[in-house]
C-alpha cells in the first residue's frame, strides 16, 4: 500500500523542511539484557557532544522507541531519558504483537516499519536515522548525519563493526562520565576491534586462511595493526529520507528499503570510519557454529552470494569502507585494489543479482515467524506493516534454486550398495513403484493422478501448474522442480501466503502428508484465487500404511476440504489391508537387518524378507485403513 498526500500539504512540509529537517531516530528494543545495556552504551554514546547535541542544533529531533507496552514506563524513568528529552521529543510506539522469539530479524523489519507508517504521507518529507540496541556509536557520526541532510543525501549508509561484547563492554562502561554519557572518538572507540573482534569479524577477513564463515554478506582485509578495509553486501541503513510513502515492506530491511522507500536515489556509503563509526557488541560465541576451518571456502562464498545477491547488494559492495583507529597507512591503496578486484571477481561468477521482491529468506522468514508468533498476537491478526500477498510468479525467484537443489532428495543408484539394488528391483522407488512396494496401496492411485496432470502438461504448451509439496519426494521426480511452466511452493509457504493471479494457472497440485500439523484448510483458501475461471484443483492426501494414523487427521483434512472455496468437488478412496499394513511394517524392519546386520542377522532377515514378499503376492485387497484420498474441483466459473 502506498500512502497519497495533497499538493498543499507537500509544499508546506517543503517549507518546513527547509528550516529545520525533522529527524526521527527509530530504535527498537526490549527485553531487560538489552535495555539495559542500551541505557548505559547506546543512549550515553548517543548524547555525546557531537552527535544528538549537535543534530539538534540544526534539526527538530524525536526519538521513536519501538518496544513492548509494559517497557514504556520503564523507559521513562531511565535518566538517560531524561537527558534525551533535553534535545528531542520522545514518542512510544508498542511492537508486542511484532516480537517473536528466535526471530529477530522479521521482528526489527516490521517494527522499522512501523516506525514509519506511524507518519503516513508524510513520512517522505522527514529522515530517519535506524538505531540497533547493540549499537555504541563514536563521537561525531550524528553530526556527519547533519552534513548528510544539508547536502541533500537521501540515502546513507554505514557499516558496523563486532566485537566480543564480554570483553568490550566492562571497558566502555568504565569509560561513562559521571553524567552518564559515553564519550568515544571513532579512533578510541576502534581501539577495541582491534584488540577484541569478534569471531565472526576475523572469520569474514579475506586476507587470512585461519578460518571462514559461510555467509559472505560482510568482508574485511587486514591493512596493518590498526586499519581495516571492508567491503559490505548487506549493510545497515543508518538513514533515509523517503520519496515514496509505504504502509507495508516486502523483505527484509537490509535487502528492500532503500529500493522500496527510496527508489532511483544516489545511495552513499559512509567511506571512513572518522565520519561514522558504528560498533556493534556481541556476545562471545555467537554464530560460532557458522565458522569452517580449511578449504572450501570460495566455493561456499560464491554458492552464497549466488543465492542471495541482489542489485542493490551488488552496488554498495563497490564502495570500500576504512575503518582505523590511527593514520591511514602508505600500503592502503594496494588493499583497496585488491579488495575492489576481490567483489568484481565474485560478481562475475554468480548470477546476474535479482531484485529483492519474492526473495525466499524473506518468504520462509515470514512464514516461520507466523508459525511461532504467541496466540496473544495471532488473537491481534495480521500487522498492517505485513503484506501477505504472493504473486505465483514470484515461486520463480532464482533465490529458490539453490534452496531447492539443496533439499530435494535425488533417486538413488546401484552405486548405494548390493542391498540397496536389490530392494529396488523388488519394490521399485516411486513414481516407478511395483505391487510389492510396502507402500503401492497409497502410492500408485496418488502417482497415476500425478502423472495425469504431467500428460495436460505436455499436451497443452500453455498449460500452467502450481505444485504445493514438500521438498524431496516422489512427485519432484513427476512434476520437475524446474519446469518452465510449474510453479513450485511448500505447504508452509501456501500456508501463510496468499497467492495472487499473476500468472494464473490452469491446475493446482497439492501433495499432503497427512500428520498433526494440519494445514490443509489454509492452503486450499490461499492457493484457490492463483486459479483461473474453471481451473483443476487436486489434493493428493497420503497417509503412509508404514506410519501411525490419527483418524481425527483424516476427518480434518476432509472437513478442510469440504469448506475450501471451490465447486465441482470430487473424492476418491485408496485403502490398504490388515495384510499389507503387516507387511509394511515388517519390510521395514527386515529390509533394515539386510542392509546394516551381520552376516547371519542378514541371511535371517532375508528369508523372512522373501516370505513377507511372496505372502502379498497371494493377498486379497480387502477394504482397512485409509492409505490415500484423491480431491479434485475446480475454481469457481461465473460463465
Amino acid at each position: 500500500m502506498v500512502f497519497k498526500q495533497g499538493a498543499t500539504a507537500r509544499k508546506g512540509a517543503a517549507k518546513r523542511l527547509e528550516r529545520r529537517p525533522p529527524v526521527k531516530i527509530l530504535i527498537a528494543v526490549w527485553g531487560d539484557d538489552y535495555i539495559r545495556r542500551f541505557e548505559l552504551l547506546g543512549l550515553g554514546s548517543v548524547l555525546s557532544e557531537n552527535n544528538l547535541p549537535a543534530l539538534a542544533k540544526d534539526c527538530d529531533v524525536e526519538f521513536v522507541f519501538l518496544t513492548k507496552a509494559l517497557e514504556v514506563e520503564r523507559f521513562e524513568t531511565l535518566p538517560l531519558v531524561l537527558q534525551i528529552r533535553k534535545y528531542a521529543s520522545v514518542r512510544y510506539e508498542a511492537i508486542d504483537d511484532l516480537i517473536v522469539p528466535g526471530l529477530y530479524t522479521v521482528t526489527l523489519t516490521l517494527a522499522f516499519t512501523r516506525g514509519m507508517r506511524i507518519f503516513g504521507p508524510d513520512m517522505t518529507n522527514m529522515y530517519f536515522v535506524y538505531w540497533n540496541a547493540d549499537f555504541v556509536i563514536g563521537d561525531g557520526s550524528l553530526t556527519h548525519v547533519r552534513r548528510c541532510i544539508q547536502e541533500g543525501r537521501k540515502v546513507v549508509l554505514a557499516g558496523s563493526v563486532r566485537v566480543i561484547s564480554e570483553e568490550v563492554e566492562p571497558i566502555l562502561r568504565s569509560a561513562i562520565g559521571s553524567d552518564g554519557v559515553l564519550r568515544a572518538p571513532p579512533r578510541q572507540l576502534l581501539e577495541h576491534l582491534f584488540r577484541h573482534p569478534h569471531l565472526m569479524q576475523v572469520a569474514k577477513t579475506v586476507n587470512q586462511d585461519f578460518c571462514w564463515a559461510k555467509y559472505p554478506n560482510h568482508l574485511f582485509w587486514e591493512v596493518d595493526e590498526k586499519t581495516i578495509v571492508a567491503r559490505f553486501f548487506q549493510i545497515f541503513m543508518f538513514c533515509l529520507r523517503p520519496t515514496r510513502a509505504l504502509s507495508a515492506i516486502d523483505g527484509y530491511c537490509d535487502y528492500s528499503f532503500v529500493p522500496a522507500f527510496c527508489p532511483g536515489e544516489p545511495i552513499y556509503v559512509v567511506g571512513d570510519s572518522d565520519e561514522v563509526c558504528l560498533l556493534e557488541l556481541q556476545g562471545r560465541w555467537q554464530e560460532a557454529s557458522d565458522v569452517h576451518f580449511g578449504p572450501g571456502r570460495d566455493e561456499a562464498w560464491l554458492n552464497s552470494l549466488d543465492e542471495w545477491c541482489t542489485p542493490e547488494h551488488a552496488e554498495i559492495a563497490r564502495a570500500p569502507i576504512v575503518y582505523h583507529a590511527g593514520e591511514l597507512p602508505p600500503t592502503l591503496p594496494l588493499v583497496l585494489e585488491d579488495s575492489a578486484e576481490f567483489v568484481e571477481a565474485c560478481l562475475r561468477k554468480i548470477r546476474e543479482p535479482a531484485p529483492h521482491p519474492g526473495h525466499y529468506y524473506w518468504i520462509y522468514g515470514v512464514a516461520a515467524w507466523r508459525l511461532r508468533r504467541p496466540p496473544e498476537a495471532i488473537a491481534q491478526g495480521w500487522p498492517p506493516e505485513l503484506s501477505l500477498r504472493l504473486p505465483v510468479q514470484t515461486l520463480k525467484h532464482p533465490s529458490f534454486d539453490h534452496d531447492r537443489r539443496a533439499r530435494a532428495r535425488p533417486s538413488g543408484s546401484a552405486s548405494a550398495g548390493a542391498a540397496y539394488w536389490l530392494r529396488r528391483r523388488c519394490l521399485g522407488e516411486p513414481p516407478q513403484i511395483t505391487r510389492f512396494h510396502p507402500d503401492a496401496a497409497a502410492l500408485q492411485p496418488l502417482i497415476d493422478q500425478a502423472r495425469g496432470t504431467r500428460a495436460r502438461l505436455d499436451e497443452n504448451p500453455q498449460h500452467k501448474v502450481l505444485l504445493v509439496a514438500d521438498l524431496g519426494h516422489w512427485i519432484d521426480r513427476v512434476l520437475t522442480i524446474d519446469h518452465e511452466r510449474i510453479f513450485r511452493t511448500e505447504p508452509l509457504v501456501a500456508s501463510t501466503w496468499l497467492l495472487e493471479p499473476q500468472p494464473e494457472v490452469d491446475e493446482v497440485v497439492i501433495y499432503h502428508r497427512g500428520g498433526p500439523a494440519g494445514g490443509l484448510e489454509a492452503i486450499l483458501k490461499n492457493v484457490a484465487p492463483a486459479l483461473r475461471a474453471g481451473g483443476r484443483l487436486s489434493v493428493l492426501c497420503h497417509y503412509p500404511v508404514y506410519e501411525d494414523v490419527d483418524p481425527e487427521w483424516i476427518g480434518r483434512d476432509r472437513l478442510s476440504f469440504a469448506v475450501a472455496p471451490l465447486e465441482a468437488k470430487r473424492v476418491s478412496h485408496h485403502f490398504a489391508g490388515a495384510g499389507r499394513l503387516r507387511y509394511a511394517r515388517s519390510l521395514a524392519r527386515y529390509a533394515e537387518a539386510v542392509e546394516r546386520g551381520g552376516t547371519i542377522s542378514r541371511i535371517k532377515a532375508s528369508v523372512r524378507l522373501a516370505g513377507e514378499i511372496a505372502g502379498v503376492a497371494l493377498q486379497r485387497r480387502r477394504s482397512g485403513r485409509h492409505a490415500a484420498w484423491v480431491f479434485t474441483a475446480r475454481a469457481y466459473d461465473p460463465a
